[in-house]
């Protein structure tokens, strides 16, 4: 995957087309009632998804005005998109109308003395789930200062009978507006960290740039939120306050640092480095100190709820499967065993289940896992894509994004996979969910 994030391109939808088409045909008849002043216009413009326009009395011409400011058409109603032109238009004379004009979504048009329209660019995907592929000649980096406080040293967990079944989900109340989930979106353009209550509503946009703001993670208290951006030219690690002020950068340098993932305390950050592996830096971005590092790539750490472990993925392998290891980066242990791609661990709070997502069946699809890698069970199964997964803070839910309406939005199900409630819906790409505390 070449250390990047992978890309989620746009195409131009068939309604966006229709419309544009729509829109150069009434640019066409207007054009032609002006230069006709006083003739009587017979056609009807339908415009069936953004405005519908009939003209049906004489538009007489008063004066000839050549138009040097902006002037608005007055409508009934305004709506949140605008009508692209497609034509450059000088306007000559003022044009009168009589009668009502009724449209069915209202839009205020901007007419100048001239009228030139570039076509909106294509924008630049921000985040596909697929990790980065890194290279056999992968360097791994030499660790930097220790961190300041010592790592303790956590017992190598006593792993669950391989034959243990299913951990059963809890039944699952109705979800509580005050949890918040922030995640993803590139809606203006680019990627930018929202946050929103975890039924959908009061979506709230946290930063503001030009550049990928992507993969949030709260901190345990809830008051911070870290985050990649590639605001200086690569990926790098930051962390702001809940509603997106105090923006920290905590690593600078060459390479991309990404999926951050807070220790319980909210003293410590992991992330990884696809070319040298899974790193943790104290909450202010002292102290890196380097956990594993071979020429395989280790990525997606995730930090168990007691604190004593990292569940992270890798591809040394060959394929990329799930690993554990100490939270110092002892005692490696491999979870799962297939030929198929394993990704995005996540611990259920109680410390007793790792959801993640797969490819095994042919897309990929949300599962869930004892800690030990026992207990397998699929939880979502259809032809499209389901990702990343986060638990809810009590554990009965699970947040995901996926591309199951065309592009990619956050839903939420029960822990068992039943009740699929989808919480965003626009054409723009929604991804990454964080749960907050």
């Amino acid at each position: 995957m070449n250390g990047r994030l992978p890309s989620c391109p746009l195409e131009v939808s068939e309604k966006t087309v229709a419309l544009l088409a729509v829109t150069l045909f009434a640019s066409f008849l207007i054009a032609a009632a002006m230069a006709c002043a006083s003739e009587p216009v017979i056609q009807t413009v339908i415009v069936e998804q953004e405005t519908i326009i009939e003209v049906e009395k004489e538009v007489p011409v008063v004066e000839t005005v050549v138009v040097d400011r902006v002037v608005e058409v007055p409508v009934l109603q305004t709506v949140e998109v605008e009508v692209p032109v497609l034509q450059t238009v000088v306007v000559e004379k003022e044009v009168v109308v009589e009668k009502e004009v009724l449209v069915e979504r209202e839009v205020t048009v901007l007419v100048e003395k001239e009228v030139v329209v570039v076509q909106e660019p294509m924008l630049e995907a921000t985040a596909l789930p697929d990790p980065p592929q890194p290279t056999a000649t992968a360097v791994v980096t030499t660790p930097t200062p220790e961190l300041p406080t010592p790592t303790p040293v956590v017992a190598t967990p006593t792993p669950m009978p391989p034959t243990a079944t299913p951990i059963p989900p809890t039944p699952t109340p109705a979800v509580v507006k005050q949890s918040r989930i922030a995640f993803a979106s590139d809606r203006d353009g680019d990627g930018e960290i929202y946050v929103m209550n975890a039924d959908g509503t009061d979506i709230v946009r946290l930063t503001y740039n030009v550049a990928n703001d992507t993969v949030p993670s709260w901190s345990p208290d809830g008051r911070r939120i870290a985050y990649m951006s590639d605001r200086d030219g690569d990926y790098e690690i930051y962390v702001m306050n809940a509603d997106g002020t105090s923006v920290v950068q905590l690593t600078d340098n060459d390479g991309w640092d990404q999926s951050p993932s807070w220790s319980p305390d909210g003293r410590r950050i992991a992330f990884d480095a696809p070319s040298a592996g899974i790193y943790v830096v104290n909450a202010d971005g002292s102290g890196g100190v380097g956990l594993t590092g071979n020429i395989a790539w280790d990525g997606h750490p995730s930090w168990s709820p007691d604190g004593g472990r990292i569940a992270f993925v890798s591809n040394r392998d060959a394929d990329i499967e799930i690993f554990v290891m100490n939270a110092d980066g002892s005692e490696v242990s491999q979870l799962t065993y297939n030929d198929a791609r394993d990704l995005r661990p996540s611990w259920s709070p109680d410390g007793r289940r790792i959801a993640f997502y797969s490819n095994r069946d042919g897309d990929y699809e949300i599962y869930v896992m004892n800690a030990d890698g026992s207990g397998v069970l699929q939880l979502t199964d259809n032809s499209v894509d389901d990702y990343y997964p986060d638990w809810s803070p009590d554990g009965r839910h699970i947040a995901f994004y996926s591309n199951r309406d065309g592009d990619y939005e956050i839903y939420v199900m029960n822990a068992d996979g039943s009740g699929v409630l989808q919480l965003t819906d626009n054409d723009s790409h929604d991804f990454g969910p964080s749960w907050s505390p």
